[in-house]
């Protein structure tokens, strides 16, 4: 997960968004609700701007999903699925008889 690169230590899915603060990618593990994610510290309101405090929550965080896909748990779809096609919009311009 972790690789030495010039001296710094860099994790894998962690970055940094200039003005913003430090934001994980978990979209590895969408199907267990993960995706690019703000590493937000209890009781703040905005992203960590500490590399170190972003690592833990960064952990922290994907071995919460790691435990999701080795449990099954899986998210709840967004969208429903309808069953069928929808009716085609009827267009205005369409002279109707009646």
């Amino acid at each position: 997960m972790a690789r030495r690169t010039g001296g710094k230590r860099r994790v894998r899915g962690l970055y940094y968004r200039e003005g913003r603060g430090w934001y994980g990618n978990f979209r590895t593990y969408a199907a267990e609700g993960g995706g690019r994610e703000a590493l937000i510290p209890r009781n703040a309101k905005h992203p960590t701007r500490d590399q170190h405090v972003a690592m833990a929550l960064h952990k922290a965080r994907l071995d919460q999903l790691r435990q999701a896909r080795k449990d099954g748990a899986l998210a709840p779809a967004r969208w429903p699925r309808r069953a069928g096609r929808r009716p085609a919009a009827r267009s205005s311009s369409m002279p109707t008889t009646t």
